[in-house]
């Protein structure tokens, strides 16, 4: 599964650390700077679906 995160770097890279806490994080792209005027990055982070899938046959969040 791939996620997109927008924020300000900062931010970006706080959300990224949260997840490798919870998920396995299996590739995290380098920062892209927005189009326009923005201060705002994104940051495209894949997680492995494997562990999703387990956490939902263990009566976890559907």
């Amino acid at each position: 599964m791939r996620i997109r995160l927008m924020g300000l770097p900062v931010e970006c890279q706080a959300v990224v650390d949260t997840l490798v806490g919870v998920f396995d994080v299996v590739d995290v792209s380098d920062p892209y700077l927005n189009h326009g005027r923005s201060d705002l990055v994104r940051v495209y982070v894949t997680i492995s679906t494997a562990e999703l899938a387990a956490h939902a046959g263990a009566g976890g969040a559907r």
